[in-house]
């Protein structure tokens, strides 16, 4: 019987392609390695980025929101408005013109003996940012939730050596709760950025009246009292010829109204109308320096509507903002019976109405500063009103009585060399009151010299 031999065994198959399919899977393993550590370095750039750009933009925001703080009025500690007497605005707080120069200084605090910088701030938390304005001493902040995102900046002032009337603000942000922003803070901020800039103040009056009254054109006042008892100065100072007031009170043995009541001021009216501008507009903007129009949007001048509550309004303005101008939109109207200060001699208003005035009967009103009347009339029939400082009024807009100005009833419109003493330190700089802190075109820096 024959017997079969066994087929002869095969060599392992798959061997050659199971070598390849690994070479190429260590090969890709290798791309894959390299593509994963090229997208986690893009990622830790992304983020450093990321970090940057929000300290960089917290830093800015300090400096905007030190803009508008300078330009505000009465704050609490923890920078929020106050109608508060014992309060004071934030450019009192840390900014100081004790020269006649205008050399505007900053304020510090006695830090164990050591004058130290006074350093506003804020920290953004889940509700929005929470400040600190320190009167005195480091900012009390507190950390909210979720520290390590929370973007802080630092504010700070510097005198700037022979410009009078410009500071530099130094504002410093932080990505996070650390240091540098937090002094003390246990870690640091993974990013921070500081800007600063140079802001000026603008003089929020550049004439100052040496009249009790100064009227564009001509003067109807038959009830109304004036007096200027000052030899040098005048009761009024009219643009028109014919002033109809036979109240005047003058200083003592000086005849008849001669000296005391100045008829056909040229430099008042006719004025030379220039870049589209009124007569009306021109004259404003000889006592201002700026048009109507701009003039009211300055950020420190305080915009009061008076279409209802006027009082109240006008009332709560200048409590809430001392040292600060005072625009009335439309006609004043001060309802019967009411009583109300607005400014002392030492700490005077700057009020501007943008059209006529209308003092309701049984009011007592004392308004101590300096009254521009854009209308053409102010009635304070039966009532108690005293103007101290200095009044002026451009009167009817256009037609054949242009610049004429009519006052009914008997209102006191009295010269006080007090206020007009503020009003002429305001012009020239020396007092951080009235005018607009501004940013100077080319001063801002994102680095500190």
């Amino acid at each position: 019987m024959k017997r079969s031999n066994p087929a002869p065994s095969m060599p392992p198959r798959g061997a050659a392609a199971l070598a390849v399919v690994m070479v190429l899977f260590f090969i890709m393993s290798l791309v894959a390695a390299y593509a994963s550590r090229n997208l986690i370095f893009e990622q830790r750039t992304s983020a450093n980025n990321y970090r940057s750009t929000q300290a960089f933009e917290a830093a800015e925001a300090g400096l905007e929101w030190a803009l508008a703080m300078l330009n505000g009025g009465r704050m609490d500690d923890v920078c929020a408005p106050s109608i508060d007497p014992a309060r004071n605005a934030f450019r009192e707080r840390y900014l100081e013109v004790p020269a006649a120069d205008g050399q505007i200084l900053t304020r510090t605090w006695d830090d164990a003996g050591t004058p130290a910088p006074l350093r506003p701030s804020c920290v953004l938390g889940n509700a929005g940012w929470t400040c600190s304005c320190p009167a005195a001493g480091d900012p009390a902040l507190v950390a909210p939730g979720g520290v390590n995102a929370t973007p802080v900046f630092v504010l700070q002032f510097e005198t700037v050596v022979g410009q009078p009337g410009v500071v530099r603000v130094f504002s410093q942000g932080c990505s996070g709760w650390g240091t540098p922003c937090i002094e003390g803070a246990g870690n640091r901020a993974d990013a921070n950025a500081e800007v600063n800039a140079l802001v000026g103040l603008a003089p929020a009056v550049t004439q100052v009246p040496v009249a009790a009254f100064t009227v564009r054109g001509t003067l109807v006042a038959l009830n109304a009292i004036f007096s200027n008892r000052f030899a040098e100065g005048v009761a009024i100072n009219a643009g028109g010829n014919s002033v109809d007031a036979p109240n005047v009170y003058r200083p003592a043995g000086t005849p008849s109204d001669a000296g005391v009541v100045v008829r056909d001021d040229r430099s008042l009216s006719p004025l030379t109308s220039a870049g589209g501008l009124t007569q009306g507009e021109m004259m404003f903007l000889a006592a201002f320096g700026a048009p109507p129009a701009a003039y009211r949007l300055q950020p420190a001048v305080v915009r009061v509507d008076c279409s209802a509550d006027c009082a109240a309004r006008l009332q709560a303005a200048a409590d809430g903002h001392p040292g600060r101008v005072l625009w009335v939109e439309g006609d004043l109207v001060l309802p019967a019976d009411t009583a109300m200060t607005l400014g002392t001699p030492a700490a005077p208003v700057v009020l501007v109405a943008s059209a006529n005035i209308s003092i309701g009967a049984g009011s007592n009103i004392v308004l101590n500063g300096l009254v521009y009347v854009r209308g053409a009339s102010l009635d304070a029939t039966g009532s108690n009103t005293q103007f101290n400082g200095v009044f002026i009024a451009e009167g009817e807009a256009a037609g054949a009585d242009e610049g004429r100005f009519t006052i009914i009833g008997a209102p006191r419109i009295a010269f006080d060399p007090t206020v007009t003493d503020v009003l002429q330190q305001v012009q020239a700089r020396q007092v951080p009151d009235f005018g607009s802190f501004a940013r100077l075109p080319g001063s801002w820096r994102d680095f500190r010299q």
